[in-house]
């Protein structure tokens, strides 16, 4: 042992379980072969694998009677014949070398990452007519392989039953083989993270160990999708069976696999730039293991489109869109490749391309929150556009199906209130969020800002500081704890609050974020600095333009950036043809989210439409109270008389 480098049977049994790619070191095993106790061949294998040693040079005892026993029944040579003692040790050594050889390479060859072609024929043939299967399962999947092997045992010619002892679990599949005296074992494990969970379903008879299903899901989905799983189970062990070839798995790495479902613990929670490259860096290392790891790809493709709008806008979305590629060559009719691709077809500008490739694959029915979510997201995103199907109702429908599968899925959650803020239903976002409020900080700050249009501004405040004090990137709570000093009138702590956010995100590509800096330079009469705001929220917007990702809202602050940068610039006058483009967002106001038209109704004085400025502030109003006590509107409209030049 200290030959090899280790100087403990502990960092032995740490060796091993880093070889096997398992979270228990096995000491127990390591001390009874140090105390000459019984061992199986596969696991003194797993013990000369760890070595870096023959098998045959791992000491033998020679009071190992049950391994004595294995070969007394597999020798060719008749015990009786040996006469002596020594000639006893000289054929025992023969066999047990064999035999140690042979579980060394069952052991490599089985704990090795299976390769993504199957062997020519795992057909299972049984002179009594029926292949019996072994079940092990751990306890909390008792259940599911009882559902299993009952499914199985329906065959004529199949006959499965579940090993009930809880030590059973542990033994190898070499063993159970042999014990049981089965043509194959198959083997349940329940892989669990802090959000999603993996069951893997490995099949080994006497000639193969295939890795046959994998699946991936939320905790809470589990029941759900538990029958599903059931018969992805049985189909792969009846095609292993009849020799068939296999549907794909995600991969055929289990130490990728483990790296994916960190990955995507780190993405459901992702919203910063750092917490994206924690997600990021499990999935690379995933495909570092297995490159045709096609969920992996799809994944970082759906990274990328996220981080897209807070850091390297443009190169991020082409990053995307070079692993979404790759996913769907791999596996164009995964679901995860599917919804990857739409969330980047969304965020470029083509939503109904997005929806068309959803509705084939998630629907009512999936029972994949995430999925769902997805979905929900595009129709809401397809707000406004000429559709002869309206998009709220059927994006309401998404996000309550996923929250009824996983109810803490905060981003099904998210897009419930904003659906229904956007739709103006402020009381029941508010309470939406309410319900939702400790499962994320983006519904938390969400919660604020609703508490906020309320007028419950101390409360807001609380908010805003929880968020602050109990999460690690709280870039969201000073953005908007710099909105409500901003409401309040207090600009200097807006303007630090505002900073201190864009500090902690620098990259942010969001427009409002920058132009809600302009608007408090500009009240506080410091021109030079909002002038720099208005020009960055200006030139994210037309990024956006130039993706084709641009609402009617957005179409509507650019023209609001581009009226305060022109009354900011000495000399400068409006443009003709300003009037006639207020009239037209006027005519569309249903379709503009709350900010646009509060941007919308500023405009709408530049021009001199007091009336229908006056209706539009009442009817934000109506959504927002606090907006018919805030202190700005007056502020502006004194601005707007103090700075308005003449119009040609």
């Amino acid at each position: 042992m200290l030959a090899s480098g280790f100087e403990t049977q502990a960092e032995l049994a740490q060796q091993i379980a880093q070889n096997e790619g398992i979270s228990k070191p096995p000491c127990d095993l390591v001390s009874k072969v140090f105390r000459e106790q019984a061992v199986s061949p596969h696991n003194l294998a797993r013990i000369a694998h760890a070595l870096q040693v023959e098998a045959h040079t791992i000491y033998l005892s020679k009071d190992d009677n049950p391994f004595t026993e294995v070969i007394s029944s597999q020798s060719p040579i008749a015990q009786p014949l040996l006469t002596s003692r020594s000639k006893n040790n000289l054929w025992l050594a023969l066999p047990a070398l064999v035999i140690l050889l042979g579980g060394l390479i069952w052991w490599q060859q089985s704990n090795a990452d299976h390769t993504s072609q199957q062997p020519a024929s795992t057909k299972l043939i049984s002179p009594i007519g029926k292949v019996l299967i072994v079940l092990q399962a751990p306890a909390n999947l008792h259940p599911l392989a009882e559902q299993v092997a009952s499914q199985m045992s329906e065959k004529d010619t199949i006959r499965a039953i579940v090993l009930s002892r809880p030590e059973t679990y542990q033994l190898p599949a070499t063993e159970v083989l042999s014990s049981w005296q089965a043509h194959g074992v198959l083997h349940l494990a329940h892989h669990k993270d802090q959000f999603y969970a993996a069951i893997t379903a490995t099949l080994t008879s006497h000639q193969h160990s295939l890795t046959i299903d994998q699946s991936v899901f939320h905790h809470a989905e589990f029941a759900a999708q538990s029958a599903a799983i059931r018969d992805a189970i049985v189909t792969q062990s009846q095609r292993f069976i009849d020799g068939e070839p296999l549907a794909p798995i995600l991969s055929n790495s289990s130490v990728a696999l483990g790296h994916f479902l960190q990955g995507k613990n780190k993405l459901f929670i992702s919203h910063s730039a750092s917490s994206y490259v924690l997600a990021e860096s499990h999935f690379l290392k995933a495909l570092e293991l297995d490159t045709n790891f096609a969920a992996a790809n799809a994944e970082l493709c759906r990274i990328y489109v996220r981080s897209s709008w807070i850091q390297d806008e443009t190169p991020s979305l082409e990053k995307a869109a070079t692993f979404c590629q790759l996913a769907a060559e791999q596996q164009p009719e995964l679901l995860e490749v599917i919804t990857a691709q739409a969330e980047l077809l969304a965020r470029t500008g083509r939503a109904k391309q997005a929806l068309d490739l959803l509705s084939e694959y998630v629907t009512l029915t999936t029972v994949d929150a995430d999925a769902l979510t997805v979905r929900a997201t595009v129709h809401m995103a397809r707000l406004g556009e000429d559709d002869p199907e309206p998009q709220g109702p059927l994006a309401e429908a998404y996000a309550k199906q996923a929250v009824q599968l996983v109810p803490g899925h905060w981003q099904a959650n998210n897009s419930l209130g904003n659906l229904y803020f956007m739709l103006g239903d402020s009381q029941q976002a508010k309470a939406q969020f309410a319900k939702a409020s400790q499962q994320h900080e983006v519904i938390l700050a969400n919660l604020g800002t609703l508490q906020m249009c309320y007028g419950e501004l101390e409360q807001a405040e609380q908010t805003y500081q929880t968020l602050i004090n109990h999460f690690d990137y709280a870039h969201f709570g000073h953005e908007n704890l710099g909105n409500l000093y901003h409401m309040q009138q207090d600009y200097d702590k807006a303007i630090k609050h505002k900073l201190l956010a864009i500090d902690k995100q620098p990259e942010v590509a969001i427009h409002q974020v920058w132009s809600s800096l302009g608007e408090l330079y500009m009240l506080q009469g410091d021109h030079e600095p909002a002038k720099q705001h208005y020009s960055h929220a200006l030139t994210l917007i037309e990024r956006d333009e130039l993706l084709g990702n641009i609402s009617l809202s957005d179409q509507l602050h650019k023209v609001y950036y581009q009226t305060k940068l022109q009354q900011l610039t000495t000399e400068a006058s409006l443009p003709a043809s300003l009037s006639q483009q207020v009239e037209l967002f006027l005519a569309d106001q249903e379709d503009l989210g709350l900010q646009a038209k509060t941007h919308l109704a500023w405009l709408l004085g530049t021009v001199d439409k007091e009336e229908e400025k006056q209706q539009l502030w009442q009817d934000i109003s109506a959504i927002c109270p606090v907006y018919a006590l805030s202190p700005e509107l007056l502020q502006q409209d004194q601005s707007i008389t103090r700075e308005k030049p003449a119009t040609p």
